[in-house]
């Protein structure tokens, strides 16, 4: 390496340094300083000091806010005598606090622990917390002394010696000081923002998320639950209140001030055929229909939350309102250009979309082969190239043939119990020729059915009830938020859906679940998050089976067909209004659902709008209630209970389930599930 290059590398070594007093020194005259200050270092055994790098200057808000502290510390005795004072008083206080207090801890409420008195209350713990007998002894008098004994001593100690100011003084500057470190590391880029109460393994991790939830959550909507509940009591005072005001529509409790436990017969119902008639499920003129059928109770979360519970360990319906956290979603989503920044900003996914040709989506799980579907997908861009009208959906079905269909399946699965039951019997008596005898002749006679089955078609004419596509939120809502004109039970149709994964299946923590997954679900719906033990969100009974956020936007219109699932459900209307028809399992006989081996299994062949009383008799049988969900609303829907889904306008609803009860499940096995 040349020298010049040296030079260029080590632009310090010049020849001529000032220093400091306008003359300069060579760089040998340097060189010859620290070899005489070295040798006597040596010669006489002067203390060798370390020498230290030295380091830039730099603006460091870290030390900044360091240096503020240790000066003030420093010169202010009155702030150390404080600080030394409230420890000590805080730790012996402390030691006091638990000295009385005991093991008590134990004595805590359990959401989860199984119940005790009365038949609702059969899986409650034993030594479920009861604030009636707690605070009355002398013990916990004495607690409650003790702490103000020692603030008061503290707070008296303070203004003394005149060191509050001080005090507060020093932690006004941290305050200012540490926001505004927050401010200058986030918007220069060097640190993420942290969302309140996300959690590590799920939910959104991208940079583009955490800026749109830093603007909102620091600027626009900084948290402020009082706001957030007055806006959700405004949303709902807009739309008006539902009451009970038919003379047939009474209950035997008051909706809003429920007892603490259900009582016999709770939700209570009436005719299915009253309810629809009532209030016809093709009207959606909310205005027009305040009166209804309701049957459940709805709690408030600050001051009910105990007689919910009670409820939820019932495994009966209800709805939660003014919880702080579902409150501040509503409020959030509902700010104008939220959605727009959340769904078409750095995540501008085609998401899907379910397409009607008319107001009726009635789910199904398709049974085509894959070159069926390919060819009728052909045929559909075909169309569509061509400006037809093209679809690959025809809505929830004819009732007729239906009935048809029904017939034939019912048929075979009642024959398929039957072979099961034969083989059992025929596994365990082996010896007996007879029972094997009825095993081949019950294998024949399926195959028959089968082959009737085929020959008759009852499935050639099934047509998938809506096309699954895919749109971003821009297009859907220019297809959806139309006037009332062009709405009608007739016209076009869209359902809009976003799909959270989370746990829904093993490695589905990065959406893998589902094409342009929105994992920010569990980052904006806090409340529906698969937390565990102590910090398990009220709604949420087993987090482990848990599958996934599942958020649907409806049309005004549009009509989800009257089903059952198979796990409870927690569901929020975070904007819109829905109107819920609600029935017990018990009904399911008289829901003439469709069986097994068809695509659309568990729903009801009934079309509510136009029910077919000469094909399904036992319909009028049918007994239901209803409730019209508002946004910041959340109903439980324990497993197996059946609903029926109307939009009275845009909406924005989402659900989530956690497992499943056995409870009632008789009834939904009488009817083949």
């Amino acid at each position: 390496m040349s020298i010049s290059t040296m030079q260029q590398r080590r632009p310090h070594s010049t020849v001529a340094i000032p220093d400091g007093s306008g003359a300069t020194t060579t760089r040998e005259q340097r060189r010859n300083e620290r070899r005489i200050a070295k040798e006597k270092r040596n010669n006489y055994g002067t203390k060798k000091y370390r020498r230290v790098k030295r380091t830039r200057t730099t603006n460091n808000n870290n030390s900044k806010l360091y240096r503020i502290i240790l000066g003030k510390w420093k010169n202010d005795p009155y702030l150390q005598i404080t600080f030394f004072t409230f420890m000590l008083c805080t730790i012996f206080g402390i030691s006091i606090y638990r000295m009385f207090h005991g093991g008590n801890s134990s004595n805590s409420h359990n959401l989860d622990a199984p119940a005790k008195h009365t038949p609702f209350q059969a899986n409650r713990a034993s030594n479920e917390y009861n604030s009636d007998n707690a605070g009355g002894s002398l013990l916990s008098k004495l607690r409650g002394e003790l702490f103000v004994f020692f603030f008061a001593y503290w707070f008296d100690y303070c203004v003394g010696y005149q060191v509050c100011s001080h005090l507060m003084q020093l932690f006004s500057i941290a305050t200012t000081h540490f926001q505004s470190l927050t401010y200058y590391t986030y918007s220069k880029g060097g640190l993420k923002y942290t969302i309140p109460e996300s959690l590590k393994r799920i939910g959104n991790k991208k940079r583009w998320y955490a800026d749109l939830r830093y603007e909102y959550d620091t600027e626009i909507l900084p948290k402020d639950d009082e706001r957030s509940l007055a806006f959700v009591e405004a949303e709902r005072a807009k739309q008006g209140q539902y009451v009970q005001k038919l003379p047939q529509a009474q209950t035997p409790y008051d909706i809003h001030n429920c007892p603490e436990y259900p009582v016999e017969d709770y939700p209570i119902q009436w005719p299915v055929l009253d309810v629809l008639h009532n209030w016809p499920t093709d009207d959606h003129d909310a205005d027009a229909h305040k009166e209804i059928y309701q049957g459940i109770c709805i709690f408030d979360y600050n001051t009910e939350y105990e007689k919910a519970d009670n409820y939820r360990h019932a495994e009966v319906p209800f709805v939660m309102r003014n919880d702080p956290q579902v409150a501040r979603t509503t409020e959030r989503w509902n700010s104008p250009g939220y959605m727009e920044k959340l769904l078409m900003g750095k995540e501008d996914q085609m998401r899907r979309t379910e397409y009607s040709p008319n107001n009726h989506f009635m789910y199904w799980v398709d049974k085509r082969t894959k070159e069926q579907r390919r060819a009728e997908q052909k045929d559909l861009k075909v169309k569509r190239k061509a400006g037809e009208d093209a679809h690959g959906g025809f809505g929830r079905g004819d009732q007729v043939e239906m009935k048809e269909a029904m017939g034939v399946l019912e048929e075979l699965n009642d024959l398929k119990r039957q072979l099961q039951a034969a083989k059992d019997y025929a596994e365990d008596h082996e010896d007996d020729d007879e029972a094997q005898e009825e095993v081949k002749h019950l294998k024949h006679k399926l195959n028959e059915a089968k082959k009737k089955k085929n020959a008759d078609g009852a499935l050639q004419n099934w047509q998938p009830p809506t096309e699954n596509m895919r749109m971003t939120y821009v297009d859907w809502l220019e297809h959806a938020n139309v006037t009332d004109d062009q709405l009608g039970p007739d016209n076009p149709h869209y359902y809009f859906r976003l799909i959270g994964c989370g746990d829904m299946g093993e490695n589905t923590a990065d959406g893998s679940c589902d094409k342009g997954s929105s994992e920010w679900l569990f980052d904006e719906l806090t409340f529906f998050q698969p937390r565990r033990g102590d910090e398990r969100p009220f709604y949420i009974i087993e987090p482990k089976q848990q599958k996934g956020i599942h958020c649907r936007f409806g049309m005004k219109g549009v009509i989800a067909e009257n089903h059952f699932d198979l796990s409870r459900n927690a569901i929020t209307l975070l904007g819109g209004q829905r109107r819920y028809i609600l029935s017990n399992p018990s009904e399911c006989k008289n829901m003439n659902l469709l069986p097994r081996g068809h695509p659309s299994a568990r729903h009801s062949a009934v079309d509510w709008s136009n029910p077919d009383l000469v094909n399904y008799p036992t319909f009028e049988k049918a007994t239901v209630n209803e409730i019209v969900m508002q946004p910041g609303d959340v109903l439980y829907l324990p497993t197996n209970w059946f609903h029926y889904i109307v939009s009275l306008e845009l909406n924005m609803q989402c659900n989530t389930r956690s497992g499943g009860e056995r409870i009632n499940r008789e009834y939904v096995t009488e009817c083949g599930f």
